[in-house]
Formats: structure tokens, sequence, C-alpha cells
């Protein structure tokens, strides 16, 4: 397979606070899939095992289209193994998805995959998808890059990726996403964009956690992740309302 990147940067570059400060300038990436992200002013340490992650190159999750938003019997079954053995390397359970999982819209599922890979880690889940940061994500999706900040923003983060399937964007944003992986912008010489997207989704974000969402077959996935987020208080799709679908009715 031929891989190949372009690069390119915002004109403001924007600034993520982890256990240290560094800048962050937009990156687009090209490869199996392009990858992109921005972070803007998140007062937080890294989520748990940020540091010793290491790639798990994808297998099984071939089996589904990553242009397709449908997941098949046989994409499932292969996804679910590619996430099972890179959770396994950080020493954590099986991925359990709600029985549900297939029938949900493509924001829907990168929420419910989102607040999975927070909740095995420790973390306080994204309340739900707002309508407003839904239509942010969207204009990242249709203009294939990471999507703009509301001007309201206190901390947060926004992910892109020409995927268009929930299982491969989010597997590529938290699995496969260091040096020698598709995010090309990330080598052995220049470690600041290595696992940006990872650190987007396991941010210590302040309450109220609130998304947005999108994803388009020419555009690709896009997720806004908001935290400390007052104005947004209304949801389109609720995490609560998944409870039923999971093991003895009961949130992971």
């Amino acid at each position: 397979m031929i891989f190949l990147c372009r690069g390119g940067g915002s004109s403001r570059p924007d600034t993520v606070y982890v256990a240290k400060e560094f800048s962050v300038k937009r990156t687009h990436l090209l490869a199996l899939a392009a990858i992109a992200c921005s972070i803007v002013s998140v007062f937080a340490l890294l989520g748990p095992a940020q540091a010793t992650v290491s790639n798990t190159a994808p297998s099984g999750i071939r089996a589904c289209s990553a242009r397709y938003a449908t997941i098949s019997t046989a994409c499932l079954a292969g996804a679910l193994r590619d996430f099972n053995a890179a959770r396994a390397k950080e020493h954590l359970g099986k991925l359990i998805l709600p029985t549900n999982f297939r029938s949900l819209t493509v924001p829907q599922q990168l929420l419910v995959l989102t607040n999975l890979d927070r909740r095995a880690r420790g973390l306080a889940p994204f309340v739900g998808l707002n309508a407003s940061l839904d239509t942010y994500a969207a204009r990242g999706s249709a203009a294939g890059t990471d999507p703009a900040f509301p001007r309201w923003t206190r901390s947060g983060g926004s992910n892109w990726a020409s995927t268009y399937n929930s299982l491969w964007t989010e597997y590529l944003w938290m699995y496969y996403d260091g040096a020698g992986s598709v995010n090309m912008a990330c080598t052995s010489s220049r470690t600041t964009y290595c696992w940006a997207h990872r650190r987007n989704i396991l941010a210590r974000y302040g309450a109220p956690r609130v998304m947005g969402a999108a994803g388009r077959s020419s555009g690709g996935d896009a997720a806004l992740y908001l935290g400390s987020d007052t104005h947004d208080t209304t949801y389109v799709f609720r995490w609560s309302s998944e409870a039923r679908y999971f093991p003895g009715g009961r949130l992971p």
C-alpha cells in the first residue's frame, strides 16, 4: 500500500495544556485514511495509559468498508477483534457495544465509542450530542478538515478522518495514531502530533461535557469535544438513553 502525506497548517495555532504547554497547528494527513485534529485550551492532564500506548495495526477491521457507514456482521466481528487486541495491550477489558449499535447513526455511534473508550479508562463520559455542535462537525466533514470551534468554547478538541465508518474512524484515532501509523505528521523525530486524536478523546474535560459529530461519504467523519460547555444545554441524543441496550440495563 502506498502512503502519501500532504502537510498544511492553520493561520492560528491552537494550544493544548497537558503535562506541559505546547502549540499544535492543524495538519492534513492522507494515507489509508486522512486524519486531522485541533486542540484548544484543554486545562487537564492526559487520560490514563497515554504515555505507554503503542500502535496496533488494523487487520480484522478491514472487513469493514472505510467509506461505507453500514456495519455488516463480518465488519463488526472483525472490528471487535482489533479493538479487543488493542485494548488488551492496555490491560483493558473487551469492548462491549450496546445491542442497538448497528442501527444508530454514525454521529450516535461515534458518541458511544468515545464514551466507551473513556469509561474503560475511568474517565467521565460526554452527556450527549448537541444539534449546534453537530452542525459545526458537519461543516468540518463537508470541508474535509477538523471542525472549527464555536466562539464560546472554553476547552475542547476536534478530530476529522476521511473514513465514513465509525469503527474505522474511532480505531484510527484511538489505536493507530502514533509513529508508523496513518498519522503521517507523527514521526520518531517529530512527536508533537503523535496521538493527538487520542488525546482529544481522552482529555479530562470539565463538566458539562458535550459532543458534536457528523459523517458523510464524500467528506469523512468529524467530531467536536467540548468541556465546561454551559452554552449547549439541549441534546439530540443522550448517552443515558443507551443504558437499556447494555447488559443489565446499566451504562458501563
